[in-house]
This record gives structure tokens, C-alpha cells and sequence, in this order.
């Protein structure tokens, strides 16, 4: 199934491709179809490189788009809060 990812998320490939695209349906115009609005991207630390006294940067995005269930992001997880909501984010290390 296509998903949402609920947390920030390392981008190691370009994201547009995986976004899914809803075509409009004129059978379903009472419906609202969700259709992500927004992708932020920067480049944060992830790790210190002790040699070189720097901190080594990743490419991360956070995003309300919905992507296709081909895409490959490592390290989701689905987490249930208390109230049984469950929700997709990245962990990684």
C-alpha cells in the first residue's frame, strides 16, 4: 500500500519520483483526495568525523506526500500511540 512517512527521513535519492499522483475523477467528486502539499529539505548533521574536527551532513526531507509502495526507504517503522493511532517514521543510526 502507498504510505506517509511521519518524521523527518534521510533523502538518498530524489523524492518527486516516488510521490504519488492522483488524478482527478469526476465518479468520486464528492470525496476529497488527499494530495501532499509540501517537502522541506536541509542539510543537517548526522555524525562527527573526529579527524577533521566537522561534523558530516546529510540530506534529510520532511514531507505530508504520500509515496508509492515501490519506494525504498530504509530503517520505517510503524509505532501504535495510546490511543492505537499508528504512525510511520525513520530511525536511523
Amino acid at each position: 500500500a502507498d504510505f506517509q512517512v511521519n518524521s523527518v527521513f534521510v533523502r538518498e535519492d530524489p523524492i518527486r519520483d516516488k510521490r504519488v499522483v492522483l488524478k482527478p475523477s469526476f465518479r468520486t467528486r464528492n470525496e476529497v483526495q488527499r494530495v501532499g502539499s509540501f517537502t522541506y529539505f536541509e542539510r543537517l548533521p548526522f555524525n562527527f568525523h573526529e579527524n577533521l574536527f566537522q561534523y558530516v551532513l546529510y540530506e534529510f526531507a520532511y514531507s505530508d506526500w504520500l509515496f508509492t509502495k515501490d519506494s525504498t526507504i530504509d530503517g520505517l517503522f510503524k509505532i501504535k500511540d495510546s490511543n492505537g493511532k499508528t504512525t510511520l517514521i525513520q530511525l536511523f543510526a
